[in-house]
């Protein structure tokens, strides 16, 4: 008998997973072979310290019932506050319920959190590329955090910090537009160098750079189209237009056809360092998954096929 284990966000989706959570674990039991338990999060990093328990006690599997930051909470117990891998072999799954909704995105076209957990009946387990990032803090000291999905520099991450509870009601693509519409006037064009791999530091000027583990970001921005969670590399954007251009670009991002604009390029890294050449007295801000954790400088490994997924079959 397998044992999963349903770690859920009661407040995402503006605390409507509290009301669904128990239609999806009255589906999720039906499993056959499979037995079910579910703990609620309790506070902010709670996801963390219950995935870290549950390896610890021997689940097969644990599955984030929430949205990309419940996810990124649970990918993170997965590992030391240090970035090492824990020892076993617990799989990582998604039932997704949150704004937006963005690492789902990358494996499931029907993405209502009933639908998916009908779907996983039938399952299967693949693997799992993860971010490694560390950072820098405003005292000067330095972090470790894991992401899944997309870590970014700069304008959104800016936005992200600005993000309102009103705007998350109002669902992950319209709030996030209408974080970007707040915040792109007064965000300057900022000066990085980049270096990448084994290769010689690049200056570059950019408003942001977006680290893509997975294809989306932004409640539904297709920031690196035909970006995979399990290749072994970073598609890195670097957008490095102006205000109005990346205003009029906008709408390309959501559609994935953003690539073909001068200005905004895209490459591929296994491991790439950021740091700030602009002005000294503006920290520039780095979210992961979502979520603000730091800023520059910073560093970001992908490690390959680092945590076993646990996916539908077929997917829905």
């Amino acid at each position: 008998m397998k044992r999963w284990l349903v770690i859920v966000n009661p407040h995402s989706a503006a605390n409507r997973t509290h009301q669904l959570a128990g239609g999806v674990i009255e589906v999720l039991n039906k499993t056959e072979g499979v037995e079910v338990s579910h703990r609620f999060t309790e506070e902010q990093g709670h996801g963390t310290i219950l995935a870290r328990e549950a390896i610890h006690e021997g689940f097969d599997a644990i599955l984030s019932l929430g949205g990309d930051g419940t996810n990124n909470e649970v990918i993170n117990g997965f590992f030391t506050s240090d970035g090492e891998r824990l020892p076993g072999s617990t799989a990582f799954g998604l039932i997704p319920s949150g704004t937006g909704g963005d690492l789902a995105r990358n494996f499931y076209a029907v993405r209502t959190p009933l639908s998916v957990a009908e779907s996983l009946n039938n399952w299967e387990l693949k693997t799992l590329d993860v971010g490694r990032s560390t950072l820098s803090l405003e005292d000067g000291t330095t972090t470790t955090r894991m992401f899944v999905n997309v870590a970014s520099i700069g304008l959104t991450a800016e936005i992200g910090r600005r993000m309102t509870q009103s705007n998350k009601k109002l669902g992950g693509r319209v709030g996030y537009y209408l974080g970007f519409l707040k915040t792109v006037f007064s965000y300057p064009e900022l000066q990085l160098e980049l270096t990448r791999d084994n290769d010689p530091p690049q200056k570059v000027h950019a408003r942001c750079i977006a680290v893509a583990n997975g294809a989306w970001f932004g409640g539904g921005a297709n920031i690196a189209p035909g970006a995979q969670v399990a290749d072994g590399v970073f598609d890195v954007v670097v957008i490095g237009v102006g205000r109005l251009k990346l205003l009029t670009t906008s709408p390309k991002f959501y559609s994935g056809k953003h690539l073909s604009t001068p200005g905004i390029e895209m490459v591929q890294s296994q491991k790439i360092h950021i740091q700030s050449v602009h002005d000294k007295n503006m920290p520039v801000l780095v979210e992961t998954d979502g979520e603000d954790v730091g800023q520059l400088p910073a560093t970001f490994e992908v490690l390959p096929d680092a945590v076993p997924l646990l996916l539908p079959r077929p997917l829905p």
